[in-house]
């Protein structure tokens, strides 16, 4: 068994992951990922990873990075028990990749979180701007917290390209929604065909009312599912006549979470998203949650180099 499967079994509750670098952002992941502990009652993991060196370090080197390691976890420790006392809370060091490493750990956790750059690029050196990978390769949910306005959010917001397929992500967003007493917003987003075929207005204008008249069907079936998931959530629906990523965006502006489920068309690409979530990232206005509700689950595991420092509550 695993360093982290043990770690796991000393806690009474599922854990959210938390991939720390000390920047600003993640610290914006903690804060986040603290709250919404409180909120349903699981732990939270710390995990700091410190990269692999090109050749074995000598064992004074091992010794000093494994110092410095659990003295910059106390700190992220300590910040995290300001935000929510009563939340339990590990500390985990881990040595390796750092997309490698926290894609293993997504295997054993509810949700894997990390802090980014409202520009798409992570601050902090750790995670570089490799984090987008996160989202193809992770087997849990992963949480993209960028730097957060002081403004007031409300409300969750998920995107549907296809009700059927996306229904795990509708049912997530339902959940996230009620348990947060919030309204759900529905976005559909769809743009007129082009193709050669189309050549006058009229056919155009029945082309856009085709897609439109789809869009509403689309969404009328992910507000059922929502609505059998959580029968008293107050559900609205958008159509939204933009490219996905621009309508997404705009549509969760003032949302307190967007969510979007990763494409199946790109399911068999491994290491890739596709363009609607690889743009929102890259342009994220609050916190984003990618599900992987067609991603098959593959059996990882950690690098040799792992530790973890189990940290009083």
């Amino acid at each position: 068994m695993s360093r982290i499967a043990n770690t796991l079994n000393n806690h009474p509750t599922e854990s959210i992951v938390v991939g720390v670098d000390g920047s600003s952002p993640s610290r914006a992941a903690i804060r986040w990922s603290m709250h919404r502990a409180a909120a349903t009652g699981c732990s939270v993991i710390l995990a700091h990873i410190v990269e692999d060196y090109l050749t074995v370090p000598p064992e004074h080197i091992e010794a000093d990075i494994q110092q410095t390691g659990n003295a910059f976890l106390q700190a992220e420790l300590d910040f995290a028990h300001l935000i929510e006392h009563r939340v339990p809370v590990t500390t985990l060091l881990l040595q390796g990749d750092p997309l490698e490493q926290l894609a293993a750990a997504s295997e054993h956790m509810i949700m894997v979180a990390v802090g980014t750059h409202k520009t798409g690029f992570v601050q902090g050196r750790v995670f570089g701007s490799k984090f987008i990978q996160l989202a193809a390769r992770a087997s849990s949910p992963v949480a993209f917290i960028p730097n957060s306005s002081t403004r007031r959010r409300g409300g969750v917001v998920v995107g549907v390209g296809d009700a059927v397929e996306g229904q795990a992500t509708i049912r997530f967003a339902a959940a996230e929604a009620a348990r947060a007493d919030h309204e759900l917003t529905i976005v559909h987003c769809w743009e007129a065909p082009r193709t050669t075929n189309i050549r006058t207005p009229e056919e155009q204008s029945e082309a856009a009312q085709f897609a439109a008249l789809l869009s509403e069907t689309v969404l009328a079936d992910a507000k059922a599912i929502a609505h059998q998931a959580q029968p008293e959530l107050l559900v609205r629906t958008r159509s939204v006549h933009r490219t996905p990523a621009e309508g997404l965006i705009d549509a969760s502006a003032a949302a307190s979470l967007l969510i979007i489920g990763r494409s199946h068309r790109n399911a068999s690409l491994p290491g890739t998203v596709g363009s609607t979530v690889h743009d929102v990232l890259l342009n994220l206005g609050g916190p984003t949650v990618v599900i992987h509700d067609t991603l098959p689950t593959r059996r990882r595991t950690f690098a040799h180099k792992m530790r973890d420092i189990a940290a009083p509550r």
